[in-house]
Parts: structure tokens; C-alpha cells; sequence
């Protein structure tokens, strides 16, 4: 059977639900992204409140942000740009590139797969001039991998899968375990410090009452009401 892969989606353009389609990105998400439009690059998503190191990842891989040379298009002339998937796509359509030739075309499809769209810099004859021109209009589509899925946490939510034991402090020393392999390990991360957070004031108020000792026998032997004889 023949993989088509996800058509590339133009974050300029797009609606909140075709956002919503990429994994790690929610209603929520999906709004804010929407209004903080238009995009001048895609790297200019990662200024979104809530969009993750894990979402820009995905994002690099099945969106693009077209950028219109003429002022003139309308809404109905960018809904019709649409990025091109130089992983996938033939040689005939990489024509259709400004710039782009036949030779240069066969070099970027023997070149293939790509990880970045900077790497078609590597390309002989694609300088910096034809770089910029087709860079807004290409894309980078790869499988993301189920592990990777499980990394998202959507929105302020910790955790979606999986419990936190709640080991007591005097009878359990150890950091809280994941009971759900499964769970996000951003989550796990996050329970951890709240542990710790939580531990910080019973360690200090141990430390104070060590010290309120000490300084309480110091006074008693300084007044003469206890003797102490040191070892040594």
C-alpha cells in the first residue's frame, strides 16, 4: 500500500481545526495561534503561550507559513497556497519552484530524505538568494513516532495518563515512583519538584530545631546548670 503523508498546513491561513489536527496542539492552543496571526516565519509560533519544544517539532514537520509577495492576494489566493513536501513530492513539482531547475530538482530528490529545511542549503546551486525564495513555500514532513506522542501535555494539564504514589515523609524517603509507565514524563518531571517543594520547609524546620537545641545547652552549661565533658 502506498503512505501519503499529511498535507502540509498554512498556519497563516489555516482554521483553528485544522490546527487542532496536529498532535500536541488543542482547542486552546489552536486559538491562541490563530490570533496572534499573521506569521512572518514559522519559528515565530514558538512565541505562542502553551506551544512546546515537542509541538514546534511537529509543527516543522506538517505546517509551513506562506508569506505572499504581493499584497494584492486575496484570502481566497492564500487558501490555495500550499506548502510543498520535498520528501515526497516529484521532480515536476519542484519545477514549479521559482528558481528551480531541472538539475537542481534532481539533485534535492537524490539528496532526499531532508530533516530540515535547511538542509536544502547543502544543495549545489541553491545559494541564499533561492534559498530565501523557496524556503516559506517548502516543507519537511516525517513520521512522528509514537513515543514522541506521549510527550505531549496539553495546555496546563499534567498529566492525562497514570497516578503519583503519595509516599509519606516519615515512612517513605524516596521520590514519588510512576505507577503508569505510560504517563508523560514532563508530568513525572513536574510531580517530582512539587516533592521536593514540599519536602524544603520539613528539612529547614529540622535544621532550626537542631540548632534551637544547641543553643539551648549552650545556655544551661553557660549558667552552670548542666556539665558537659567533651571526649576529647
Amino acid at each position: 500500500a502506498t503512505v501519503v503523508p499529511p498535507q502540509p498546513i498554512n498556519i497563516n491561513m489555516c482554521s483553528a481545526a485544522d490546527l487542532q489536527s496536529i498532535p500536541g496542539v488543542g482547542a486552546v492552543l489552536a486559538g491562541r495561534i490563530v490570533e496572534e496571526r499573521p506569521y512572518d516565519s514559522l519559528e515565530d509560533v514558538v512565541l505562542v503561550k502553551g506551544v512546546s519544544t515537542n509541538v514546534m517539532h511537529v509543527l516543522r514537520q506538517r505546517s509551513a507559513v506562506v508569506i505572499a509577495s504581493n499584497n494584492n492576494l486575496t484570502e481566497s489566493d492564500w487558501s490555495n497556497i500550499t506548502a510543498l513536501d520535498i520528501n515526497n513530492c516529484d521532480e515536476e513539482l519542484l519545477l514549479q519552484l521559482s528558481g528551480v531547475g531541472p538539475k537542481i530538482a534532481e539533485r534535492i530528490v537524490s539528496s532526499r530524505p531532508f530533516d530540515y529545511i535547511d538542509d536544502l542549503r547543502e544543495i549545489k546551486g541553491i545559494g541564499a538568494s533561492l534559498f530565501e525564495k523557496i524556503d516559506a513555500l517548502c516543507i519537511v514532513s516525517s513520521p512522528v513516532t509514537q513515543d514522541m506522542q506521549a510527550e505531549f501535555v496539553e495546555e496546563d494539564t499534567w498529566f492525562s495518563e497514570g497516578v503519583f504514589e503519595n509516599p509519606s515523609f516519615e515512612s517513605n524517603t524516596t521520590l514519588p515512583q510512576v505507577a503508569n509507565p505510560v504517563m508523560s514524563l514532563v508530568a513525572y518531571e513536574a510531580a517530582v519538584d512539587q516533592e521536593i517543594r514540599r519536602r524544603i520547609p520539613l528539612l529547614l524546620s529540622g535544621w532550626l530545631v537542631a540548632i534551637a537545641i544547641i543553643i539551648g545547652l549552650f545556655l544551661l552549661k553557660n549558667y552552670g546548670y548542666i556539665s558537659i565533658t567533651l571526649p576529647w
